[in-house]
């Protein structure tokens, strides 16, 4: 089980970059092939046939947006060669980014998008992908990886449908991870005592579940489940700098299958605020 298929998004965004050169370096380290496409977005303009002008602008907007996705997949191609990856190709694809990347990341084992956490417009293009993407999403931060991620592993587990996908389709990188850390947070509850021990129990053996079957994929997880002493987000942060964690797996939620923007509490704050690389799951 490897990713034969890696799709990265080659845009003019912050953290474009960084994005590339993660997602060369893993297709380097898995044999992968690598699909960088650029897209030229969605060009407004006023067809009103009161503003004269306004088609032959439209026009020129479009071959303009068109030329700069050109250039981004050329540089893409001059960097595949220059770095001797075996595998690749670059396409300049008209649309809207978020649409052209749900659209090709069905035919990919993995996308790896640059996340800028202060543009606005960015994480709109980042939250669209992350809940609407058949296949895991590795965000990568403005700031690089460094190398490859996936040395240093947090699995931050929440039992949810998307967080055992996200985890399933990282076994991969799990498998080659030097540490692989898996922590479930617990809130603190007002039931009594003896209701007290039986959650903690109910969640040790579930814990034990959990690693047991990592252990037959060929992962060893340091597991362990911690108090919540403040909100899950802010504790997932907290735990991957404290364990110099360069990736962090973990599922994707949201409140409302109708609107893509409400997600919930822990994936907002990653998404506001990793610095580390983010698989995701949704």
């Amino acid at each position: 089980m490897s990713f034969g298929t890696i799709l990265v998004d080659l845009s003019s965004a912050p953290g474009s970059d960084a994005a590339v050169r993660t997602a060369v370096a893993l297709a380097h380290a898995y044999g992968s092939h690598l699909v960088g496409v650029a897209s030229t977005g969605t060009v407004d303009a006023d067809f009103s046939w009161a503003a004269s002008r306004s088609l032959h602008e439209a026009h020129g907007a479009r071959d303009s947006a068109a030329l700069l996705a050109t250039r981004r997949a050329d540089r893409f191609q001059d960097l595949c060669r220059a770095l001797h990856l075996p595998s690749f190709e670059a396409l300049a694809v008209e649309g809207d980014r978020a649409a052209v990347l749900l659209h090709r990341s069905k035919a990919c084992d993995l996308t790896v998008i640059g996340h800028a956490h202060s543009d606005r417009e960015e994480r709109h293009v980042v939250e669209r992908v992350l809940l609407h993407n058949a296949r895991p999403t590795l965000l990568v931060p403005m700031a690089g990886t460094g190398s490859r991620p996936g040395e240093r592993v947090l699995i931050a587990w929440d039992d949810s449908a998307a967080c055992a996908r996200s985890v399933g389709d990282a076994l991969p990188v799990l498998r080659r991870a030097r540490d692989v850390h898996l922590r479930i947070w617990r809130r603190p509850s007002d039931i009594d005592a003896d209701a007290q021990a039986a959650m903690q129990s109910a969640l040790q053996a579930r814990l034990g579940e959990i690693t047991q079957w990592l252990s037959r994929q060929g992962v060893r997880a340091q597991a362990r489940i911690e108090h919540a002493e403040r909100a899950v987000g802010d504790e997932i942060m907290r735990a991957a700098t404290d364990l110099d964690s360069d990736l962090i797996v973990m599922g994707t939620y949201s409140h409302s299958r109708w609107t893509e923007r409400l997600l919930g509490g822990a994936t907002r704050t990653a998404l506001q605020r990793s610095t580390v690389a983010l698989w995701m799951a949704h």
